[in-house]
């Protein structure tokens, strides 16, 4: 592919992510063969930029790729510690905070998924889970428990309740968590849920019409 702006289907904008960050975003959708520093730059046209791309963790030709061209691997509101955004040092805590803060609010405003789930203790909402029904699999979307409510047992509750009301409504049932949060995975695996499979989260950000080492 030429030097210039990707393709579409090389590279897809994000616009709610655009809108929730100030800044023009995008996923890859494409081989890393098939972007290049300079695309991104370009295709960023003078605004800050960022830009997403994942890859299974098998590829190491193809995480190259991507990491040739800019790409940096991300180690994989409050409640939300293990996210992707929070774990990319170039997002501030605060805009981190705010993509899951939004996500949030659209997920309980209905605007995203198919169902919430929350969970109260003493009479008062203490966290919640978002499904998002992705083919035939229902997905837990988003799931999240007040920091000062963890510890309890209210995100077993949560995942138990999701499991017991979409088994029946889905052929399989999926969930994603960071390969670091490992109180996460524990939880997944004694509700039967098994690892299917690993990618590395990619990133790369355009500030001032460069490239950010």
């Amino acid at each position: 592919m030429s030097a210039g702006v990707p393709r579409t289907r090389v590279m897809a904008a994000d616009q709610w992510l655009s809108s929730v960050t100030g800044l023009a975003c995008y996923s890859a959708h494409a081989s890393g063969a098939e972007i290049g520093a300079g695309q991104l730059v370009a295709l960023a046209g003078g605004r800050n930029a960022f830009f997403a791309a994942k890859v299974p963790v098998g590829e190491v030709a193809e995480l190259e790729r991507f990491l040739a061209a800019g790409f940096r691997i991300v180690i994989a509101a409050s409640a939300f510690r293990w996210s992707r955004f929070h774990s990319d040092p170039r997002f501030s805590r605060a805009l981190a905070d705010h993509v899951k803060r939004a996500w949030a609010e659209n997920c309980l405003a209905g605007s995203r998924g198919d169902e919430v789930l929350v969970v109260l203790d003493n009479g008062t909402p203490a966290g919640f889970l978002a499904v998002l029904k992705a083919g035939s699999a229902a997905v837990i979307d988003l799931v999240a428990v007040r920091p000062q409510r963890q510890g309890r047992g209210l995100g077993e509750t949560l995942t138990q309740a999701f499991a017991a009301r979409w088994a029946s409504r889905a052929e399989r049932l999926r969930v994603g968590t960071q390969l670091a949060n490992t109180a996460a995975l524990r939880l997944y695996e004694r509700l039967g849920f098994r690892v299917a499979e690993a990618k590395y989260v990619l990133h790369a950000h355009v500030r001032d019409g460069a490239l950010m080492k």
